[in-house]
């Protein structure tokens, strides 16, 4: 072999190792901030142009555009890696619905996880994402079949469990979900959503202490849960403990200010305070959000209230 012929083919060398380096850092990404997000997706934008045929590349990034919210350019570049893989790969499609789904574009999201499924029938994941987005469409009974075939493959998968409880608790079957909740925590204890829903139930059953230590331990593995802050709030203020509600509800506004709910429940802590001025101010907000995020029946109960309230401050 020639020296220019080596060197050609220790460069095509480089070039592998590079792809193989750049899809492995990214498939460790989950938990990168956004920045790093982005640079591992412009580095695999440089592996493209070495060789804008690697299905591998084109995925990697996808995922990436995905963590970063960008569906339309992940569905672009899933798109892109089966048009040109040579092999089904279940989780080529199944990458391709979870951004459909958040994209709300369930009917797409759903081929998709039926494809993934006939690639590969024995996968819990693909029916679990499926029966996500049959619960979305409120089809509970479709949605519940494909958890329960979920944990038929893998027992032991805390998410799908979790998905169930979340299907029982739309259902108001309280005592079903409080089950699956607690079989999700049994198989994964630091499971901050499992605590958060069950939470949930325990204030529609009106068990309010349960539902405050369980926010409590939601709050402790994700402190950024503005749900969790805003169920805490609820059951303090079923607990009359108006003053702690209220600054669970400013702490879930601090994270999530689009929260309608939260000022809606700020102000009728406000009221029972009798601090008038403060109630009609945070329901006054209320009602601009829910005007916003088109919710009729919110922005209806908030202008009852605020048409109740007396006019004299506190």
């Amino acid at each position: 072999m020639g020296r220019a012929a080596k060197q050609r083919k220790q460069r095509k060398q480089q070039q592998q190792q590079n792809q193989l380096k750049l899809t492995a850092d990214l498939s460790e990404s989950v938990n990168l901030p956004h920045t790093e997000i982005s640079d591992k997706a412009s580095d695999l934008n440089q592996v493209q142009e070495i060789n804008p045929q690697d299905a591998r590349a084109y995925c990697e990034r996808g995922i990436a555009y995905s963590k970063l919210q960008q569906y339309e350019k992940a569905i672009a570049d899933f798109n892109k890696v089966i048009e040109i893989n040579p092999h089904q790969d279940p989780d080529f499609y199944n990458n391709r619905g979870l951004a459909y789904f958040h994209l709300k574009q369930y009917e797409k999201a759903i081929a998709d996880y039926e494809q993934s499924i006939k690639i590969n029938p024995k996968e819990a994941d693909f029916y679990n994402n499926r029966g996500l987005t049959y619960l979305d469409l409120k089809q509970y009974e479709k949605a519940i079949a494909d958890f329960e075939r979920a944990i038929e493959i893998n027992p032991k998968d805390a998410d799908v469990y979790n998905s169930r409880g979340l299907v029982y608790l739309y259902l108001k079957q309280y005592e079903k979900a409080l089950t699956d909740f607690e079989q999700a925590i049994e198989i994964n204890p630091p499971f901050s959503k499992a605590y958060f829903n069950r939470a949930t139930a325990y204030l529609h059953l009106k068990q309010y202490e349960r539902a405050i230590t369980d926010s409590d331990r939601s709050l402790k593995i994700n402190p950024q849960n503005a749900g969790a802050y805003y169920n805490r709030g609820l059951a303090y203020f079923h607990l009359k403990q108006y003053e702690k509600a209220i600054a669970d509800y400013e702490q879930s506004i601090k994270i999530n200010p689009q929260n309608a709910g939260a000022y809606q429940s700020q102000g009728l802590a406000y009221a029972r305070l009798k601090d008038f001025k403060k109630a009609r101010n945070f329901s006054e907000q209320a009602a601009i959000l829910f005007k916003q995020q088109n919710n009729p029946e919110g922005y209806q109960f908030v202008q009852q209230f605020l048409n109740e309230l007396p006019q004299t401050e506190k």
